[in-house]
């Protein structure tokens, strides 16, 4: 595929095949997060969401200040834990459950 540098990040899902976590960066505050792409990727399929990247960048938003990220990179570092994603699978289902209604 080429090196990562000259890889085109267009969906989640290239950010999954090259195994690269994604960190947000907010534009007001500079607080980055760096989110787990398959627990991301599996809530954008849930909510029936695009994954392309301009579209991520509206549905993500700083937990600090509410506002929404001004640079989004791939990253190998651990994801940071946030509340935010279903813990188990057994949330996950609850989820699921709750969107079907």
């Amino acid at each position: 595929m080429g090196s990562p540098a000259n890889l085109r990040w267009r969906t989640l899902n290239d950010y999954r095949r090259q195994q690269a976590n994604l960190a947000a960066t907010c534009g007001k505050c500079r607080r980055t997060a760096i989110l787990d792409i398959n627990k991301l990727i599996h809530w954008f399929f849930l909510q029936q969401w695009n994954d392309a990247i301009p579209v991520v960048e509206r549905r993500l938003y700083c937990v600090k200040c509410r506002r929404r990220p001004s640079d989004l990179k791939p990253t190998t570092q651990a994801p940071d834990h946030l509340p935010f994603f279903p813990r188990n699978d057994m949330e996950w289902r609850s989820v699921i459950r709750r969107l079907r209604d």
